[in-house]
């Protein structure tokens, strides 16, 4: 109850037709999404999405929030309310101030027209960062045509990956034993069959790291330590 579905799982045997075709409808959304402050590689890392032929290929759109999860809303998304329209319009009987917050630390207005903006807090510490990025959607597309007889398990293994941490498309060739390698792995025979021990450790690591680290050293770091220390 209460969990919004952000992971998109698309299987496909045109999926250079279909990445072209979310690009051209879904462009915006998948660089800035309206309704929250996001973050993404940018139009040059999506038209590798888009252009790039792989067995699987996938698309990360995060949001930054709070360092305690709070979304930190994206002004754009917010509406024009009646109060507010006047106060752009220039009329003299709008009393509220810039940034009057409201019962659970929302503002109703921002002295700029738009309503319900989130009040950011701030800890004043070096040991931790006031924010954090969170994922916002997930977008996965498989190509049925060029999975070159892996198994359907390592491929279902290989998209759980790949959902669960933002992984660079082009890890492959790995010089340890890792799912990741699964479609750069030439012998059939020496493919992984499923997760790895290194691959359950590494995602064991990376959400137990602190998620508002003061850089990503630190995080780096904590999710080492956790992939060598015996349990």
């Amino acid at each position: 109850a209460g969990c919004r579905a952000n992971l998109t799982i698309l299987v496909t045997g045109d999926a250079d037709n279909v990445a072209q075709t979310i690009y051209r409808e879904r462009r915006l959304s998948l660089l800035n999404p309206n309704g929250v402050e996001s973050a993404t590689l940018g139009e040059a890392a999506l038209r590798s999405f888009v252009d790039t032929a792989r067995p699987v290929r996938w698309w990360y759109t995060a949001r930054k929030t709070s360092d305690d999860g709070h979304v930190l809303t994206d002004r754009r998304a917010e509406p024009i309310n009646a109060r507010s329209s006047a106060a752009v319009a220039g009329a003299s009987d709008v009393s509220q101030g810039v940034g009057t917050i409201s019962n659970g630390g929302m503002a109703s207005t921002v002295g700029e027209g738009a309503s319900g903006m989130q009040g950011v807090r701030s800890n004043g510490s070096r040991l931790s960062r006031a924010t954090r990025h969170d994922f916002n959607t997930v977008l996965v597309i498989v190509d049925t045509n060029r999975l070159n007889g892996a198994p359907i398990v390592a491929v279902a293994d290989y998209i759980a990956f790949v959902s669960l941490a933002q992984v660079n498309p082009d890890a492959g060739n790995l010089p340890f034993p890792s799912i990741l390698n699964l479609f750069s792995t030439q012998d059939a025979a020496l493919r992984p069959a499923h997760m790895t021990d290194w691959d359950v450790d590494y995602l064991d690591g990376l959400y137990h790291a602190t998620r508002a680290a003061r850089n990503i050293g630190q995080q780096e770091s904590e999710i080492t330590e956790r992939m060598t220390t015996a349990r």
